[in-house]
């Protein structure tokens, strides 16, 4: 499957004055800025064509009720943008009417738009907004794939009514997402960290029996060792119960606080009166000698609080030893993965990193995201 991409942009409206609508995946985190510069590139191309007149940034960050927390589009993304590119990025602040007027009597070329979660009708797909960003642009270009595996109005919604592009991320992280199982051979592992067990199911329905093993880390844990699991998890567990990995030891507080005591256990001793912060040292001498044996590795979730300097052994031991196996190929995805390679390791040491948590778990799954299939060549 092949995408349109910004060189089809380019042949078709070389010719022609546009203003292009450019969909991105902004929503970093306090402590990384690697969604920004990810999107650099085909924000700099765009800048550099021509033909088109006016770009207009659209992002998400973050939830719609911190609209006047310091950790704002304005506040945070703005400004590092204009840094990086050098140039005045004119902010569109919020309109409930969707009428954007300073947008359409503005001269400049580049406009970050308002957190687009704070209008209304973004996550239902509302037809009238995305209607109303259509008719600000005569060209949609998605290069957010970490948001493209969501129906809403900005990734989904706009492009089925625009003419829709990839831009040089989302192109980039479909080809290899894409050809990653006809590429790769040898014993697979999958390795799924983080506190979200229901985002998981589908990964696992669709992979439990291309994979070796299944390396559990993260907040559910807990799932696994009290039992908690939905049926259809709990039938896929028990049915491959050696395939699974479950850590030994953990790092556990009767508190999910930083400040809290912490001690160590065999995991045999949980119970769900604790908080599981990290996992152990054992564990982790048994994950080593399991990853000696694989080819390929699929990562999506931290194994621990890494936030948090005590509770980051899991995580950062891990990095060490996906770094340090030169056999391996790596493949890793997740903002809070994303932040925990920037932060122990390197993004070289991996085959790739995905920008996408959910959308690199469900194009694993699926094959294709909703908000890329209007971007697929007729071929």
């Amino acid at each position: 499957m092949n995408l349109k991409d910004l060189h089809d942009l380019e042949k078709k409206y070389n010719n022609r004055n546009i203003n292009v609508f450019l969909r991105c995946d902004l929503n970093i985190t306090e402590n990384d800025l690697s969604r920004i510069y990810l999107s650099i590139p085909t924000i700099k191309q765009l800048i550099g064509f021509k033909f088109i007149n006016k770009i207009i940034i659209c992002t998400h960050l973050g939830r719609p009720n911190l609209r006047d927390n310091e950790f704002s589009l304005i506040n945070r993304v703005h400004p590092e943008l204009e840094k990086i590119l050098d140039k005045n990025i004119e902010f569109i602040k919020y309109d409930e009417k969707l009428e954007f007027e300073s947008f359409k009597k503005s001269k400049n070329k580049i406009f970050l738009l308002e957190n687009i979660r704070f209008f209304n009708g973004e996550k239902e797909n509302d037809f009238q907004l995305s209607s109303a960003l259509a008719s600000l642009c005569d060209v949609y270009v998605n290069d957010a794939f970490g948001s493209s595996h969501r129906n809403h109005s900005s990734v989904y919604g706009i492009s089925l009514i625009m003419d829709s592009y990839a831009g040089y991320l989302l192109k980039k992280e479909f080809s290899i997402l894409d050809s990653l199982f006809s590429t790769t051979s040898g014993k697979l592992v999958l390795i799924l960290g983080g506190a979200k067990i229901d985002d998981k199911v589908g990964i696992l329905v669709n992979l439990i029996d291309k994979v070796e093993k299944v390396i559990v880390g993260g907040g559910m844990i807990a799932n696994f060792l009290t039992n908690n699991l939905n049926d259809r998890l709990n039938e896929i567990y028990k049915k491959n119960i050696e395939k699974f990995y479950i850590p030994e030891d953990l790092l556990v507080s009767e508190n999910f606080s930083k400040n809290s005591t912490t001690k160590t256990i065999f995991s045999e001793n949980f119970d769900d009166s604790l908080k599981i912060l990290d996992i152990g040292k054992k564990s982790l001498s048994s994950i080593e000698i399991i990853l000696k044996e694989m080819e390929t590795v699929l990562w999506n979730g931290s194994m621990g609080v890494f936030e948090w300097e005590h509770c980051s052994i899991g995580t950062k031991g891990l990095i060490n030893i996906l770094s340090s196996n030169k056999k391996l190929k790596s493949y890793a995805g997740g903002g809070s993965t994303i932040e925990a390679i920037n932060n122990f390791g390197k993004f070289s040491s991996f085959e790739h990193v995905s920008s996408g948590g959910g959308a690199f778990l469900e194009m694993l799954e699926k094959g294709i995201l909703p908000s890329i299939k209007n971007l697929l060549k007729d071929e």
